[in-house]
């Protein structure tokens, strides 16, 4: 079908309007995407026709190009050796298995820290018991005599017995 009416372009024009090859219009005029217009043996394309082209072919590529833009940020596709994907990987399961490893000894870490809260409270207690039966020991008795290894005896200006070496007695 053939219509005359609207300016015309030549198939280069069109061309260089829409940034494409003369054989790539000339396709689209044999698909039909384009009406074409013979004048005296000479082949000429409607205006409004190749600009409407050009649009759609724009929006197009500005779909293609988002979506491309879209896949590019979700996944890159990286192409390495053989032999630098199998170092990878076992790099990959040493660290698996450190983190194991630490994972591991983390919470034995924790355990312990349980541990030594627990002995720290029973020293705690063990301690303060011990002053009180040396309080009531000692009210009894009325501090006569030397009873702790950390405290001087009377007499001694200050500092604990002391004792002879092994090879001097």
């Amino acid at each position: 079908m053939e219509r005359e009416t609207g300016p015309r372009v030549s198939i280069e024009e069109a061309a260089n309007l829409l940034g494409l090859s003369t054989k790539t219009i000339q396709r689209h005029l044999a698909s039909g995407l384009l009406t074409k217009v013979k004048i005296h043996h000479r082949t000429w394309l409607l205006k409004s026709e190749v600009e409407d082209l050009g649009r759609s072919r724009r929006a197009k590529t500005d779909r293609e190009s988002a979506r491309t833009a879209f896949q590019a940020a979700t996944t890159d596709i990286v192409s390495i050796s053989r032999a630098r994907y199998e170092s990878l990987l076992i790099e990959l399961g040493e660290l698996r298995k450190e983190c194991e490893l630490l994972a591991a000894a983390e919470a034995r870490r924790q355990e312990l820290e349980l541990a030594l809260r627990a002995t720290e409270a029973e020293l705690a207690r063990t301690r303060k018991l011990l002053d009180q039966s040396r309080e009531a020991r000692g009210t009894a008795e009325g501090e006569s005599g030397y009873d702790h290894p950390d405290r001087p005896e009377p007499g001694s200006k200050g500092r604990p017995p002391t004792r002879k070496p092994w090879w001097q007695k």
